[in-house]
């Protein structure tokens, strides 16, 4: 791969890379939060069932 010789191609693949770099940690946090919801669905349904064997 040969690197680009001008200050603009430069920026262009720059651009590009941090547009991509984004956008992939934009899914990762996505799935963070996905995963995060689904814990606390687990809690809440354990202490429910916790509540109920404590009455």
């Amino acid at each position: 791969m040969r690197l680009p010789e001008k200050d603009p191609d430069w920026q262009w693949v720059i651009s590009l890379m941090v547009l991509f770099f984004g956008v992939v940690l934009i899914l990762l946090a996505e799935v963070r939060y996905r995963q995060s919801l689904e814990m606390l669905k687990e809690v809440k349904r354990i202490e429910k069932v916790i509540e109920e064997v404590c009455r």
